[in-house]
């Protein structure tokens, strides 16, 4: 009985040092409201627990015995459990098993309730697997959609946390062009896409019989049968000139996004008195003309010179001589490497005894030197996703700046707990305290409030 009870103790101590790859953080309920005025979905036999997790392989066990399938969604597993669950046994094939208590009494029907499942390797080094993106429009006031989520915005920026790949988008505003692309996200920094959308244009065609008669269109010369470039929608003016005196001077009023086509017959055409504007106009647009034949003879004697690489000084370090120093995967010495690399983007990582450091991603531009100090291998470091309310706010970790949202943070080391600060002009400063968790992501999002202005906000 005593090798039995010694037996038992050491099975369950394994399990519980394997069960520390994975931990349930973050728990909460949603709160329904009045009426369930804030549409919580529910279940009437069940308790639906949201668990937010990117890995995927895992089983559940309700208090230990009943076994439940999780509903797979886009980084979240929804598991279904029965009335009063008071516990719930997770296994995963890497990452091993754990006993999760429920942090209330028990986990009950007719209830909503979310938490975060992390799960960690010491020696798997973890990779995004989301990315943001931000989008700065002009007119403020648009529709946007990306890929099949539809939003309408006012303040003319918009933030996606969307998984990494090519993604498309479309966004429209009335009386403006509608734009259609794509975008793709990676792994090293946000993309922020700004979007100007153009009014709609109105064309017009001007078809003269006036043999020797030169076109002008709002005194730009457009020849003898000329079609105008974009026009706003309103009144032009049409002349026809042969040398320095004015045949036909006329205006035509274009409707919005209007494509019209004026047809002048001989009858149209006779010697107008003659104007000293006419005649500028005329000069003006000779100079036009010759203006832009000699920027297009600049612009092919620019194009025919082949462009120099410029190369900038680059210090790399490393904790030790006998840690290995790699430039996109590269290998480049050991302990530190000094020398010139060209103008590009750079993933540069340490190694030692197999184990490779997080990445760190450097741009090179124009001359400016660069020097880096990279993390030892064996140091455990985790990574932090902060976004906001407010997009463009400055991030400070430990007072310290580190950009602005949204942003995701890499290469912190987990031995500590950090305070993530937000400030932004008209806003009240908003904080929040964080510990990484080792080669895992970690979701930060604080609001943010504005600032009181004679007794408002």
């Amino acid at each position: 009985m005593r090798y039995l009870l010694t037996i038992v103790c050491i099975l369950g101590l394994l399990s519980s040092a394997w069960g520390q790859q994975m931990s349930v953080d973050d728990f909460e309920c949603y709160s329904k409201g009045i009426l369930n005025y804030k549409k919580v979905v529910i279940d009437k036999q069940a308790a639906i627990l949201d668990l937010t997790t990117e890995e995927k392989g895992f089983t559940f066990l309700a208090d230990g015995t009943k076994e439940v399938t999780a509903e797979e969604g886009e980084g979240v597993l929804t598991l279904k459990l029965p009335h009063r669950t008071r516990f719930l046994v997770i296994k995963h094939p890497e990452y091993g098993q754990l006993t999760w208590k429920a942090p209330v009494k028990a986990l009950k029907k007719k209830q909503h309730y979310r938490a975060t499942l992390l799960a960690q390797d010491p020696n798997k080094i973890y990779k995004l697997k989301k990315q943001w993106v931000v989008f700065k429009i002009r007119p403020e006031n648009a529709i946007i959609q990306v890929d099949s989520t539809v939003t309408r915005i006012r303040s003319g920026v918009q933030q996606y946390h969307l998984s990494l790949g090519k993604h498309s988008y479309r966004i429209e505003s009335p009386f403006y062009q509608a734009v259609e692309d794509t975008f793709e996200l990676n792994d090293s920094v946000r993309l922020t896409i700004p979007v100007d959308l153009q009014p709609f244009y109105s064309y017009l065609t001007v078809r003269s019989p006036f043999e020797g008669g030169e076109v002008f269109i709002d005194g730009q010369k457009v020849g003898k049968d000329g079609t105008s470039g974009q026009l706003s929608d309103g009144e032009h003016t049409i002349q026809v000139f042969r040398g320095s005196t004015c045949y036909y001077d006329a205006r035509v009023t274009l409707g919005r996004a209007e494509k019209k086509t004026v047809e002048l017959s001989r009858e149209d055409f006779w010697p107008r008195p003659s104007r000293r504007d006419a005649r500028q106009v005329v000069k003006l647009a000779d100079k036009a003309v010759s203006d832009t034949a000699s920027n297009k003879k600049a612009e092919a004697k620019n194009e025919m010179k082949t462009p120099s690489v410029i190369y900038a000084p680059v210090s790399i370090k490393a904790v030790d001589d006998s840690t290995e120093i790699l430039v996109n995967l590269e290998p480049m010495g050991m302990g530190e490497w000094k020398g010139r690399l060209a103008n590009g983007f750079y993933a540069v990582n340490t190694r030692k005894d197999g184990q490779l450091s997080p990445t760190e991603y450097v741009w090179v531009d124009d001359t400016t030197a660069v020097e880096l100090e990279l993390a030892p291998p064996t140091i455990a470091c985790g990574m932090l996703s902060v976004h906001s309310n407010v997009v463009g706010a400055q991030i400070l970790i430990d007072d310290v700046p580190s950009g602005y949202t949204p942003l995701v943070i890499k290469n912190l080391p987990v031995a500590r707990t950090y305070r993530i600060a937000l400030r932004k002009e008209g806003y009240r400063d908003a904080q929040q305290k964080v510990r990484p968790v080792g080669n895992d992501l970690v979701d930060v999002n604080i609001k943010m409030k504005k600032k009181k202005r004679y007794g408002y906000e």
